[in-house]
């Protein structure tokens, strides 16, 4: 870990290091640590516009750093949220108090999953899922008299694969001899919830059954005729996809609080997160056209045996 000396009462180390020119709002270096060790008040916020306060020592904490603070005094200024991360005070003095509308509180909640598995897309019609050659000759249409039954691989859908587990919430350890909780609620809440589970990815749709075949058109004529024929049926669509099973959702964290001289009044959630949504089946395939009819012809004339 990299030492950056503010001054003889304020120590604070980072990984990675900031360049000296930088403070713990920049957002060009994304830090994964912040220890904090001082002797003076220091009022934590993530709400970048109190930093040009001069009349108190405001502290940003970046949302993305697992968080260790030793100071004699310590106040949480509304919503602090760490994703994920690890958060240790230790302090003489806790306080707490709004920041508008937020009141004071710490979440390290699991981190939301990115939009692509938290809601995953499903394969169109006719389109071969990766890592399954056996697959590969998927069709959004079957070909002429093509039914599911006899060309299952071609035709089914696949079902969805199974949904994101949740990420794991963070951790919560704060240790202090007193409290001074304002604001409009006085307590301080502490959530530690488990990431909700990806959805369930749909079933793929089946394929459409194949179109019948025409039936032969008239021909011929004199002594040897063919008539016209009706088309085949098309054939039967896929079956559609099992939906994918709900992701479980993330393990909740542990919360730690201890005053040694009273119980304050505090609101802590450290339950694992919801599951997803369970993945909706896919649609069967439609029945493939009939093939139309032969066309008709006309006999304008037979020719038979001349007379005896």
């Amino acid at each position: 870990m990299n030492n950056v000396l503010l001054d003889p009462i304020f120590n604070l180390q980072t990984i990675p290091q900031l360049r000296p020119d930088k403070w713990l709002d920049d957002t060009s270096t994304i830090l994964t640590q912040v220890s904090i060790e001082t002797a003076r008040p220091i009022v934590l916020t993530q709400n970048r516009s109190k930093l040009p306060d001069p009349t108190r020592n405001y502290v940003y904490l970046p949302p993305s750093a697992s968080v260790s603070i030793h100071a004699d005094e310590v106040t949480v200024c509304g919503k602090l949220s760490f994703p994920g991360q690890n958060v240790v005070i230790v302090t003489r003095v806790l306080g707490g108090e709004d920041d508008g509308s937020n009141p004071a509180t710490i979440s390290v909640d699991g981190a939301a999953l990115p939009e692509e598995k938290a809601h995953p897309a499903f394969l169109k019609k006719g389109v071969a899922p990766k890592g399954k050659p056996e697959k590969g000759g998927k069709v959004a249409i079957g070909k002429p008299e093509w039914s599911a039954r006899d060309h299952p691989n071609e035709m089914n859908g696949e079902d969805g694969d199974k949904g994101e587990p949740g990420n794991a919430a963070g951790n919560v350890w704060i240790c202090c001899q007193k409290t001074g909780l304002d604001g409009s609620e006085h307590k301080l809440t502490i959530t530690a919830k488990g990431g909700t589970g990806g959805d369930g990815q749909r079933g793929q749709d089946g394929s459409d059954g194949g179109p019948g075949r025409d039936g032969p058109d008239f021909s011929g004529g004199g002594v040897s005729v063919r008539y016209p024929e009706p088309g085949t049926k098309g054939g039967d669509g896929g079956n559609g996809g099992k939906g994918g099973k709900a992701g479980k959702g993330g393990h909740g964290g542990s919360i730690l609080f201890h005053c040694t001289t009273s119980q304050p009044n505090l609101g802590v959630n450290y339950t694992g997160g919801d599951a997803g949504a369970r993945g909706k089946g896919g649609d069967s395939g439609g029945k493939g056209k009939g093939g139309q009819g032969g066309k008709g012809g006309v006999i304008t004339r037979i020719y038979g045996p001349g007379p005896p």
